[in-house]
């Protein structure tokens, strides 16, 4: 019966979290495109083939004119979920880790089945017939 329970439990935990992920991306605000920021150049490249725009997040400039980023832009719901979860930077010496120490290269090794290709005059060959007078 525990059992039970508990794979019911993360079921619903399971499909509560997909549910929540999927509502976040209806969350989202679109930007408020002003005069200043994007010039209608810039913007006619992002609008979308039926006329209207995207939902971006972009950096933005306050009232001061300090530029802030993205990450913790203060309209958009989505992008403050996103970031609540903090994950680490990936690692930038992944290559320099997976290098071999000894400097060994790796030597291609020789097929042992080869293709046989057959004299150019030789024909298809069908599997032998059995006897129909027999």
């Amino acid at each position: 019966m525990r059992k039970t329970i508990s794979r019911r439990f993360q079921w619903s935990a399971r499909i509560l979290c997909a549910v929540a992920l999927l509502l976040v991306g209806f969350a989202h605000q679109p930007i408020v495109a002003t005069a200043d920021d994007i010039s209608p150049i810039e913007l006619a490249q992002y609008r979308l083939p039926d006329g209207s725009l995207p939902i971006l997040c972009i950096t933005y400039k306050d009232a001061d004119g300090k530029v802030h980023g993205k990450a913790y832009a203060p309209g958009c719901e989505a992008c403050r979920i996103a970031s609540a979860a903090m994950l680490p930077a990936p690692p930038t010496d992944i290559c320099e880790r997976l290098a071999s120490p000894r400097g060994e290269t790796v030597v291609a090794r020789s097929e042992v089945f080869h293709r046989q290709l057959y004299p150019p005059n030789t024909g298809p060959r069908a599997p032998p017939l059995p006897d129909i007078v027999g």
